[in-house]
């Protein structure tokens, strides 16, 4: 299933004129910091479209080179 939600996300980044990821952190109630990521789509015709691609767990400090980081590792071969 993770290959075919990579490989559907492969055909719509290609297939949009410009993208962004956007990262929001958020700590839960027993003090575990997630990190959201979104992709946010711009296509030709003006239309846009955002998705949650994934949630991650952040262990150890969370400053900006920590949640880079952390998307890098997950998204940089893509």
């Amino acid at each position: 299933m993770a290959m075919y939600v990579e490989e559907q996300l492969r055909k719509v980044t290609d297939a949009c004129g410009c993208f962004s990821l956007q990262s929001d952190e958020f700590t839960d109630m027993v003090n575990v910091a997630h990190l959201f990521v979104f992709i946010k789509l711009v296509f030709e015709d003006t239309s846009a479209k955002e998705e949650l691609l994934t949630i991650l767990p952040l262990t150890g400090h969370t400053r900006d080179e920590d949640r880079k980081w952390y998307v890098l590792a997950r998204f940089g071969s893509f």
